[in-house]
């Protein structure tokens, strides 16, 4: 339908030229002598409704079949993600929660406390390059078990299923933190 206002010329190609003469009039344009009658768009309202209600239905079938089991899709770290805990498809923290006053991360003078009084059980040093377990962020999950790489050999070992090259480092690391640790 077309329709003009205030010289302006506007095509409107899915809504009927009676709705449009209705709406110019509303703003002021010219007299129409057959206005629409208030039950055409009634009717338009009930012919979409069956589409409304179709669509509702396929959309409550599909919320019903969500599916929340465990999907893993890589395999280095597939034992540890199906022991961890989920809330409805999600990981979900096992942790003591900060406001229990059980297990914070920092106690009463501020120093840091991130872990249990025992240490979990893995090596004292990198099965790969030997550098020591104090002198790397964390110890990462290796080809002999948990906690038996340090952070670099891990990443390596998670990343490329292969361990890390260690002809590339110019000092080799075991001996450069033994005079780190030697010296001070």
């Amino acid at each position: 339908a077309r329709g003009s206002f205030q010289g302006e010329v506007y095509v409107f190609e899915s809504v009927s030229p009676e709705k449009v003469q209705a709406v110019l009039l509303l703003l002021g344009g010219r007299e129409v002598t057959n206005p629409c009658p208030p039950s055409s768009h009634v009717n338009n309202k009930r012919s979409n409704l069956p589409h409304r209600v179709a669509s509702l239905m396929r959309f409550r079938e599909k919320r019903k079949e969500r599916n929340f089991d465990k999907k893993i899709r890589y395999t280095v770290r597939k034992e540890v993600a199906q022991k961890m805990q989920r809330s409805r498809g999600q990981f979900i923290s096992s942790k003591a929660k900060p406001e229990d006053g059980s297990g914070s991360a920092t106690s009463w003078d501020g120093s840091q406390n991130w872990g249990s009084d025992k240490q979990p059980p893995g090596a004292a040093a990198c099965h790969h390059c030997g550098i020591s377990a104090k002198s790397t962020p964390m110890m990462r999950r290796g080809p002999d078990g948990p906690r038996t790489l340090c952070n670099a050999c891990g990443l390596v070992w998670a990343n490329k299923g292969m361990m890390r090259d260690l002809s590339k480092s110019p000092v080799p690391l075991a001996i450069s933190t033994e005079l780190i640790d030697g010296n001070s």
